[in-house]
């Protein structure tokens, strides 16, 4: 399929590249073609790839990971999930990431809270405790910003 259709004119590579993705036999050139073939996720490659992605960083490979969580930053900014529990996955491992791996509350919160809209609790109320952890860790919106301190203003000189 991928060589017999490589520019997807009859559908197959895409067809192709879909049953692989769905059947866990993918690597990083069959994610390749994925990208390049759904960059959009208008058929829900993207977001498969993305979270399987996740299991090709090595342990400690922190560049990576930041890449890699960078491309959900950008697909999520796509505002298209076409498999909620692949979107729910995909988000929650951006959420742990940013949690504990790459330290960013904000970022951490702002999945977690998404994986609420998304009805993940519903789905899998086990999040729940991590959800919690997440945003009770995350920076408070509501907390006053801390005003700069002001220089005194001098007099004008007398003459």
């Amino acid at each position: 399929g991928l060589e017999v259709d490589p520019e997807n004119k009859a559908g197959l590579k895409l067809k192709c590249v879909n049953a692989l993705m769905k059947s866990g036999n993918a690597d990083a050139t069959l994610f390749d073609a994925a990208e390049k073939l759904d960059p959009k996720n208008e058929n829900g490659l993207l977001e498969m790839v993305l979270a399987a992605r996740f299991g090709t960083i090595k342990r400690g490979d922190l560049e990576g990971l930041k890449a890699l969580l960078l491309k959900v930053d950008e697909f999520e900014k796509l505002g298209v999930v076409k498999d909620t529990d692949a979107g729910i996955n995909l988000f929650r491992i951006a959420a742990i990431c940013y949690a504990q791996h790459v330290p960013d509350p904000a970022k951490a919160a702002h999945y977690a809270q998404k994986l609420v809209d998304m009805g993940a609790l519903e789905k899998d109320p086990r999040l729940k405790r991590l959800i919690d952890q997440i945003l009770a860790n995350a920076p408070k919106k509501d907390a006053p910003a801390e005003e700069p301190e002001k220089p005194a203003e001098e007099k004008p000189a007398e003459k």
